[in-house]
């Protein structure tokens, strides 16, 4: 205090106004600490947010899509069965050869890669349906299982039920849409398996909504969509391409199939998390810019992935763009008190 107090006015001023600047200096960087995390933390929960909306929206575009495009195909396979049904009517043909060429006709069409028209039998009630058209099992009685008393009571309209995947050790879901063909009491069934529609979506509407969905637009976040197979559904760039074998351009593994190995495991699946992996594509410089951060989602009812991505660096844009406004304050700031410091 005694040294202090030897120094001029203007000295013991300028000395002030330094130790004032220079605490709150302190002060501010220690909170643009605390500033940074919660704005990070912040964007990371945008990132979930935006997935979880993406993935509603891209549920919501599959069921539409599918079960009107099931509705059209049983229903142009329900006025065939009235042809021939016309045909034994008329006596050009026996109910036999009638029922015959029904089935022909149904079983000669496929949905999807391995989906069939199916009819299933109710004349008999409930207590014996039988599938009457199945290119595996026919004459099989179902009434036992609870899909079929559900179809019994419904007869029409769409419904989902699991079914033995030959491709599959486990049952998987079936999409299918009933028409009812009431002379011969025939249940008339578009049912592919539903992870196998995804190429009836609309992809120029679901591409028009899911950048309406993106993520701030001024970082470089974006969405995918993508099977277990790594075929795109969406992508900004890759769409309708596979991915599967994109390597970490740090470490070389394919942390694709390590992410949907992650997802898929049969005995503790992670259906949704975080993921890091450093991608940089040809042409472009290596540096922090190819270190990303991903949160996915995954639907095993459609076996889709749906995905935020982002540049880690973007994380902290926020924060960057004020810290930068912030040093401008500082700099002014310091011009300032330099300034009261020489007048004084």
């Amino acid at each position: 205090m005694a040294v202090f107090a030897r120094f001029k006015i203007r000295h013991k001023v300028a000395l002030t106004l330094i130790v004032i600047y220079t605490v709150t200096v302190v002060f501010v960087w220690v909170s643009l600490q605390q500033i940074k995390k919660s704005l990070t933390e912040n964007r990371k929960a945008e990132m979930v947010t935006a997935t979880a909306y993406t993935s509603s929206l891209v549920s919501s575009l599959y069921h539409a899509s599918i079960e009107n495009y099931l509705r059209g195909i049983s229903e142009t396979q329900l006025s065939s069965t009235a042809y021939y049904y016309d045909q034994f009517q008329k006596g050009l043909l026996t109910e036999s050869e009638a029922k015959t060429a029904v089935s022909d006709l149904l079983l000669s069409q496929t949905i999807g890669s391995s989906g069939h028209n199916t009819v299933v039998d109710v004349s008999q009630g409930h207590n014996a349906i039988t599938l009457a058209i199945h290119p595996s099992s026919e004459g099989m009685d179902i009434s036992g299982l609870a899909f079929a008393q559900q179809m019994y009571e419904q007869r029409t309209g769409y419904m989902e039920f699991m079914w033995p995947d030959t491709t599959d050790a486990a049952p998987a879901a079936k999409s299918h849409y009933m028409s009812y063909f009431e002379p011969w009491q025939w249940i008339i069934n578009a049912d592919p398996f539903k992870k196998e529609l995804y190429q009836l979506l609309d992809t120029t509407d679901l591409q028009h909504h899911l950048r309406d969905a993106q993520t701030k637009k001024i970082d470089s976040s974006y969405m995918a969509v993508f099977d277990s197979k790594g075929f795109t559904v969406y992508h900004p760039i890759l769409s309708g391409e596979n991915i599967l074998g994109i390597l970490d351009t740090s470490t070389g593994a394919p942390f694709l199939k390590n992410l949907i190995a992650q997802a898929t495991n049969q005995e503790a699946p992670i259906h949704n998390d975080w993921f890091e992996f450093s991608y940089t594509r040809d042409g472009e410089v290596v540096g922090s810019a190819s270190d990303k951060l991903l949160y996915y989602e995954y639907l095993p009812e459609f076996d889709w992935f749906v995905a935020a991505i982002i540049n880690k660096d973007d994380l902290q844009i926020s924060y960057d763009i004020l810290f930068n406004r912030l040093k401008l304050l500082g700099l002014l700031a310091l011009l300032f008190v330099g300034f009261l410091a020489v007048q004084t």
